[in-house]
């Protein structure tokens, strides 16, 4: 199977160096003719039986034909939308049977389903998502993503929220990641809707411990960091719940033990940190909420054995907190009990030095501090 793939791909390629746009249409439709007549005829027989679908030999043709495509896909590019748009809806549709299924045989429990067909419509199912990824990453319009394909995709996040949490896939986030950083700010109105479904049920998971569920961590790290990269206007319009467990999960992937997880968060951290100086009154009002849990928590790991490998980007973050209330960017007020946000985080990193280096008195640490602001 994986030499025929080579073969599509590489004739993909051949096809994508055509100048004239019908002639390539032309090329691409011969290319896929054999598998296209394979799905229409699993479909046709879907049609009169759905039981069809079921077939071990029906499900592993299915998922041939779609990773077929997404080899043609990956090398064609953004021309690859002309075969695209015609089993686009048919591809959704099989996804959507497929997941309901899935989370329904888990739901039952062990014994009330074939295992060997589980694994292979959880095959297809990411397939799925890993042929619409490739092609998002290749296109040239994102306009046409957002108008023709984003309100289809959109039930993708209704799905991923009505399954049970072990039927669900990773890709999910994975996809809407990629959406993110494709579309950049033409996706900000749909970030709030992301954060209230994929973030509330995706955190019902993973919040417990720091070790279950690890590709869903990486990617639900990974669409947090796209977020604020490629669309934090959309992550400002989200309600003051959302917007703050979206904060509270970048803090938390910083604590992390896992190496890359922890560096998702650290390189997220920072770059929020960089953009929300940039507007004054977005400043004011974030600072207030999280400059000192971001300081508390950065600290934490910062004189905790167990994360070394963060420590030059931790200790960027400190840098750039400092430098905030060196340079009176925000002007909120931490702390009434102090003259200024300035000498409340002198004190504050005094004090909590003191008590994490005793072997250190107290006049070596308060001039440490004050060197830390003065440089």
């Amino acid at each position: 199977m994986k030499q025929i793939l080579h073969i599509y791909e590489g004739i993909g390629h051949m096809i994508s160096e055509e100048k004239d746009l019908n002639n390539k249409n032309i090329l691409l439709e011969q290319l896929m003719q054999y598998t296209q007549n394979d799905w229409q005829k699993i479909l046709e027989d879907a049609n009169r039986d759905p039981s069809t679908l079921q077939d071990i030999e029906i499900i592993r043709t299915i998922g041939f034909i779609i990773k077929a495509n997404e080899r043609v896909a990956f090398a064609l590019g953004h021309s690859y939308v002309h075969h695209l748009a015609k089993i686009f809806q048919e591809l959704m549709q099989i996804y959507k049977l497929y997941s309901e299924n899935i989370s329904l045989a888990i739901a039952s429990g062990p014994g009330s389903y074939n295992n060997i067909i589980l694994k292979a419509t959880k095959t297809i199912r990411r397939e799925i998502l890993n042929l619409i990824a490739t092609f998002i990453k290749q296109s040239e319009n994102p306009e046409m993503i957002v108008k023709d394909f984003l309100p289809v995709l959109s039930d993708l996040i209704t799905d991923y929220n009505s399954n049970v949490p072990n039927a669900r896939d990773p890709e999910v986030l994975s996809l809407f990641s990629s959406l993110i950083e494709k579309m950049e700010d033409k996706m900000n109105e749909y970030v709030p809707d992301i954060l209230n479904c994929l973030f509330e049920s995706t955190l019902t998971m993973i919040k417990d411990d720091y070790t279950s569920f690890m590709d869903f961590r990486k990617n639900f790290f990974g669409l947090i960091k796209n977020i604020v990269n490629f669309s934090l206007e959309g992550l400002f319009k989200a309600n003051e719940e959302s917007f703050k467990i979206c904060i509270d999960s970048i803090i938390w992937a910083v604590k992390h033990y896992q190496i890359q997880l922890a560096e998702i968060g650290l390189e997220t951290m920072n770059e929020l940190l960089s953009k929300v100086v940039l507007n004054e009154e977005i400043a004011n009002v974030f600072f207030q909420n999280f400059y000192m849990s971001i300081m508390q928590d950065t600290f934490f790991v910062l004189t905790d054995s167990l994360h070394k490998s963060g420590f030059y980007k931790q200790a960027l973050i400190i840098m750039k907190l400092i430098a905030i209330v060196e340079n009176n960017m925000f002007s909120s007020i931490l702390s009434d009990k102090y003259t200024s946000n300035k000498v409340f985080v002198l004190e504050y990193l005094s004090d909590t030095l003191i008590k994490l280096f005793t072997n250190c008195n107290k006049v070596q640490i308060q001039t440490f501090v004050l060197n830390m602001f003065n440089n």
